[in-house]
């Protein structure tokens, strides 16, 4: 796998942890039952681990020398892209807020 589909997989990892952790903020604060809670305490874990890996893995991308893309402008050096033009489609919806 060439190291620019590997990064933007890393970059769509960060994303997704994102989110998870935006559904989480959500759905406790919309939670009715301790059930509920549980759930979205598990979701917010879920995504914290997931950046952390995601994170660590950037990171060694970065010493290696193979990280390629510019997560801060989110602008990969060869393409000109912003971030979101370089993730599935699904990953670009955003979540409404109550």
């Amino acid at each position: 796998m060439p190291v620019t589909r590997s990064n933007r997989n890393i970059v769509q990892a960060l994303l997704l942890a994102r989110d998870l952790s935006s559904l989480a903020d959500v759905g406790e604060a919309d939670s009715t039952d301790d059930g509920c809670a549980v759930l979205f305490g598990i979701v917010r874990d879920c995504a914290y681990k997931i950046r952390g890996r995601a994170e660590r893995e950037r990171d060694v991308h970065r010493v290696l020398g193979l990280w390629d893309v510019d997560v801060d402008s989110g602008k990969p050096p060869s393409e000109g892209a912003s971030a979101p033009d370089f993730v599935e489609p699904s990953m670009k919806t955003e979540r409404s807020q109550p």
